[in-house]
């Protein structure tokens, strides 16, 4: 990590996370399992790497005494980001979800519209005893509904990577600095002779 500027490895991250939330906003109803957890391993490798990275950086630009204050500040601030984002994007998720159920009500009979409010809740359509009561047809357009709804979201996802990369590109070319041990033979490193010896 010496030799890598932490704007290269930033840098690194954002590429791979932004390429993994555009192929997962490809997938399909039909898209393979496999597939899926291919794009997800991406983000990982792309997200896996900066964490720690970050966390170097931020402890490098404070004094040794405040690196507490600065590391606790840092997982406080990233907690709540992430709370925050996990809220926003499951408000934006049902709302898409909402906008394709209308556009589902438009396809079926009149009967079958009037149920289509229960299936606002995207966790309905994961419980397999609930799929198992809807009809084929209808259930092949709940499918496409949920999963245009979570691409959207990866859509989004994508911006916000897209973002981060740009923010990356202003992070300097600072590196992690090598601790200098102090040479052998120092006599600030001796231990201090035992009292009444």
């Amino acid at each position: 990590m010496t030799k890598v500027s932490y704007r290269a490895i930033s840098i690194y991250g954002m590429i791979v996370m932004s390429a993994s939330f555009y192929l997962l906003s490809l997938v399909q109803v039909d898209t393979p399992i496999w597939q899926v957890v291919l794009y997800m391993m991406l983000i990982g490798l792309g997200m896996g790497p900066m964490n720690p990275v970050l966390n170097v950086a931020v402890q490098s630009t404070v004094d040794a005494a405040a690196r507490g204050v600065a590391t606790s500040s840092l997982a406080f601030f990233r907690s709540i980001g992430g709370t925050v984002g996990v809220t926003v994007m499951g408000v934006f998720l049902n709302n898409q979800l909402a906008d394709q159920l209308r556009k589902v009500a438009d396809q079926v009979p009149p009967e079958l519209a009037s149920q289509l409010q229960k299936f606002h809740d995207p966790q309905v359509l994961l419980n397999q005893d609930v799929r198992a009561q809807i009809p084929e047809p209808l259930l092949r357009l709940l499918q496409q509904a949920l999963t245009v709804a979570i691409d959207h979201v990866f859509l989004v996802g994508l911006v916000i990577t897209a973002l981060g990369f740009i923010a990356a590109l202003f992070y300097g070319n600072e590196k992690m600095k090598k601790r200098e041990m102090p040479p052998a033979g120092n006599p600030q490193m001796r231990p201090e002779p035992a009292k009444g010896s």
